[in-house]
């Protein structure tokens, strides 16, 4: 049990698999597209880059907007 939500933030923020799964949902939703095995490496740096500041969301973003899968995506238009 945790004393709020800071506490439980914290938690869920130390640990890879919750880092994975926010990169992964950011990514689906960025590319319009679920993501592929051939994205792990992408979404890999993607993380490492998010953690190396702390995991902030502004600099989450900006590592996705600059990977190689959403600047290298197909339009469907």
């Amino acid at each position: 049990v945790y004393a709020g939500p800071i506490p439980l933030t914290e938690a869920l923020a130390s640990k890879p698999e919750t880092v994975a799964c926010a990169v992964e949902k950011i990514a689906t939703f960025a590319l319009g597209r679920a993501m592929k095995r051939a994205d792990r490496c992408s979404l890999q740096t993607v993380a490492e880059q998010a953690s190396s500041s702390a995991y902030g969301l502004t600099d989450l973003v900006v590592a996705m907007a600059t990977s190689r899968p959403f600047t290298s995506r197909q339009s469907t238009q």
